[in-house]
């Protein structure tokens, strides 16, 4: 265990931070989801579309951004009542799986959960452990098998990785303000992540896989901002026949079920293209 961990460690015991507590909505709101999912023996479908009913039940939740940054230590923040894009999707992995994978699932399950797959490898180990650019949470969470990356196979190409916006616009994050050994280590974590290549679908040939996709695979849209990977993130939702996405979107303000994939980035000049993730059903 390192020293930060250590540290971690100590300050739970005395100060009780590590996690946040959930609120009685959330309780209420996730024990509504878990009752609903028995009565409608959700574990006999597809874990893809557990996902994605998980998420129809936080369709109308808030957009809010920037609500895992307000600990002093770097914690596991869950909300049920808030999302930004990210959140979004990784609480409806996280219940889909707590769902599969729990005979009597309670909120307190989600934690474990959350923390495997927001943080390298799996552990909180200070600020810089939290898988900040989207790109570093694929080849995370691919490795810890929790999703493939599926674009090669639909014909995608190859997306060279140069992310720094983090280390170069320090002054927009809280934690990174003014602090230059934390800097460094986000400096340190973006060359790591320039050394791989993940795939993208080119914006012009999107439309031509939507028949391909599933519900509850991941969206991720490229972004051309310098710096950055990814500008947002959503899930596939095809209850209808069409490959709608859902997401916490931030014109809405809310989380909505959005037109489809194609016609979305279609609207948006600074997406160049689309990165296709598959959840990896989990064990008991």
């Amino acid at each position: 265990m390192s020293l930060n961990n250590v540290l971690y460690v100590v300050l739970i015991l005395l100060f009780g931070f590590g996690f946040s507590k959930a609120t009685e909505s959330e309780e209420k709101k996730f024990a509504k989801i878990v009752k609903k999912a028995e009565k409608e023996n959700w574990n006999n479908l597809p874990f893809g579309d557990i996902v994605v009913k998980v998420g129809t039940e936080l369709i109308g939740v808030p957009y809010v951004g920037g609500t895992l940054d307000n600990d002093k230590v770097e914690s596991c923040t869950i909300e049920l009542n808030k999302f930004d894009c990210v959140t979004f999707f990784e609480v409806s992995l996280a219940i889909a799986d707590v769902l599969t994978t729990e005979d009597n699932p309670k909120f307190n399950d989600l934690y474990d959960r959350i923390e495997y797959t927001r943080y390298r490898d799996g552990v909180i180990d200070g600020y810089e452990s939290r898988l900040h650019y989207t790109s570093d949470w694929i080849l995370d969470n691919i490795e810890k098998g929790v999703v493939e990356d599926i674009t090669e196979d639909l014909n995608g190409v190859p997306l060279k990785l140069k992310v720094y916006f983090m280390s170069k616009n320090s002054d927009k994050y809280p934690k990174l303000k003014n602090n230059k050994q934390l800097i460094d280590k986000i400096r340190q974590i973006e060359a790591d992540i320039n050394k791989n290549s993940l795939f993208y679908i080119p914006k012009d040939n999107v439309h031509d896989i939507l028949e391909d996709l599933e519900n509850g695979d991941i969206i991720g849209f490229v972004t051309s901002i310098d710096g950055l990977d990814y500008g947002h993130i959503g899930i596939v939702n095809k209850e209808d026949g069409t490959s709608r996405l859902m997401h916490a979107s931030t014109t809405a303000k809310k989380v909505v079920l959005d037109t489809t994939i194609d016609e979305y980035i279609d609207g948006v000049s600074k997406f160049v293209g689309i990165t296709v993730l598959r959840p990896i059903a989990p064990t008991k």
